[in-house]
């Protein structure tokens, strides 16, 4: 029987190794092609050379192949990496702060608190205050109370909306100024106005954080005699100067003038220098410079020109 000695298998996409056999050795490059998967280690066969194993020739992966065995393990690594996070995000979110800072813990309300330099928290108020207790009462009016508080790092005046208002119709009335002050004193910037630190809304507490004036009101340091003496003429004449300069900014440097409607000797505040700074902004007033600005009669009693109904603000 004779060996074969010729063979053709040329456009069958044939894959892996060819035969080390005379009639291989001897095939012709036109009777191979068409066979892209074909390998071959017999000398002078046009055909890229096969991979050798321990178990012989191996058949030549697909780059797609590879990139597949690759790219799967780093993507499933991604997804659970992913549903982790996931998880642990929701979990955080889920669970109840111990602290009570943040939030409380019967009702989940959120205590909000802002401040110009981060220094002030919560629980560090009420800690200073004990509560707010009457031994560190600086001051009182219709609706609040002010409290000196002495933090770890400044001395505050924090002005407290009172708990709790017997008449219905206050309510509303007390919320809208406390909204007044926040609006007024975080866009008024002027060294005549007292500096607004933080505040906080909440049915618990709801209070204003302001610098602190060591001299305390105008109308308590004319009302002692001592004290009386030592406001000289030309601190008079500063403070009058002061509080015409935060007017005259808020009247007209400002391209949404405000009103402040109440100044009065208990609205203006001293600090050791004698500076005058005017606080209070609870009845303050934007006022629109494209129309005509209403406004009800308000004020404090024996500081509001005499008449009656409403006065018109130009």
């Amino acid at each position: 029987m004779k060996a074969l000695t010729y063979i053709d298998i040329s456009n069958n996409k044939l894959e892996g190794p060819l035969p080390d056999i005379p009639a291989f050795r001897n095939a012709t490059a036109d009777a191979l092609e068409g066979n892209r998967g074909l390998c071959s280690n017999i000398p002078k066969q046009r055909l890229n050379s096969c991979p050798i194993t321990s178990g012989g020739f191996q058949k030549p992966k697909k780059n797609g192949n590879l990139l597949v065995w690759i790219l799967v393990p780093i993507l499933g690594a991604l997804v659970i990496l992913s549903i982790c996070a996931g998880a642990f995000t929701y979990y955080i979110r889920k669970r109840k702060p111990h602290n009570g800072r943040n939030t409380d813990s019967e009702t989940g309300e959120n205590m909000s608190i802002f401040s110009v330099d981060g220094k002030f928290k919560y629980q560090d108020i009420i800690d200073s205050t004990n509560e707010f207790d009457q031994r560190y009462l600086i001051g009182s009016g219709g609706y609040s109370k002010v409290y000196k508080a002495n933090l770890p790092d400044a001395i505050v005046a924090v002005k407290r909306l009172h708990d709790t208002i017997d008449e219905e119709i206050s309510k509303p009335v007390v919320k809208q100024e406390f909204l007044n002050e926040v609006r007024a004193l975080t866009e008024i910037r002027h060294r005549n106005v007292v500096k607004l630190f933080g505040f906080c809304s909440h049915r618990r507490h709801t209070f204003l954080i302001y610098e602190y004036m060591e001299k305390g009101s105008l109308n308590k340091l004319l009302a002692n005699d001592e004290e009386a003496k030592r406001l000289t003429w030309t601190k008079r004449i500063n403070i009058v100067k002061g509080v015409a300069h935060a007017l005259s900014y808020m009247h007209h440097d400002r391209s949404t003038p405000i009103v402040h409607r109440d100044i009065s000797s208990g609205n203006i505040l001293l600090d050791n220098d004698y500076t005058a700074k005017i606080s209070d902004f609870g009845t303050a007033k934007l006022l629109k410079t494209d129309s005509s600005n209403w406004s009800a009669v308000a004020g404090t009693y024996g500081y509001v020109a005499p008449g009656d109904g409403e006065v018109r603000c130009v």
